[in-house]
């Protein structure tokens, strides 16, 4: 946008001329850019699921550390995420998950990790392999054993599924 005003600025300032039909495509994208720009849900994908994965991630990531700062339990992330991944799509949940602890990392609180479970459960879901990574290392981190045999195990229990060799790695820490 500070793009699209310096350039307007110039078009004034100077003496050279920009095409009306480029100056009419950079102001269309400049106002169309700057139109949604509030941080809910419904605007971080659209209703049908078309919406970009990276801005769901983004924006649950935010919304989700804004809450941890704020000093949330369990229960108020469990609504926070599943305000934001609840009627989306299985495989686009599941991205919406790894990619919120991916950009959590190590810092992963027990009552995230919960929240993180609780959704997946509430969906009637086993953890992804890479999903099931991401809890292990953080409860790992945490040194919350029982979860982390909860989350080994389901992830063992899959059919037709072997653990990754990270999270097989992962298990003889312990």
């Amino acid at each position: 946008m500070a793009a699209l005003k310096t350039l307007t600025r110039a078009r004034v300032n100077s003496t050279t001329t920009i095409a009306p039909e480029l100056l009419a495509v950079i102001l269309a994208v400049g106002a169309h850019t700057s139109r949604g720009r509030s941080d809910s849900a419904t605007n971080a994908d659209n209703v049908d699921g078309s919406g970009s994965a990276a801005l769901l991630i983004s924006r649950l990531t935010r919304a989700v550390l804004d809450l941890i700062h704020r000093g949330a339990d369990e229960e108020e992330l469990t609504k926070e995420i599943h305000a934001w991944v609840g009627a989306r799509a299985v495989d686009r949940a599941d991205k919406a998950l790894v990619g919120l602890l991916e950009h959590v990392g190590r810092a992963a609180s027990a009552a995230l990790l919960a929240a993180v479970r609780g959704e997946l459960r509430y969906r009637g879901l086993r953890p992804s392999v890479r999903l099931g990574e991401l809890l292990l290392r953080g409860y790992l981190c945490l040194r919350l054993r029982d979860e982390y045999d909860d989350v080994l195990a389901e992830l063992k229990a899959q059919e037709g599924s072997v653990p990754s060799i990270a999270a097989l790695a992962l298990s003889r820490l312990w």
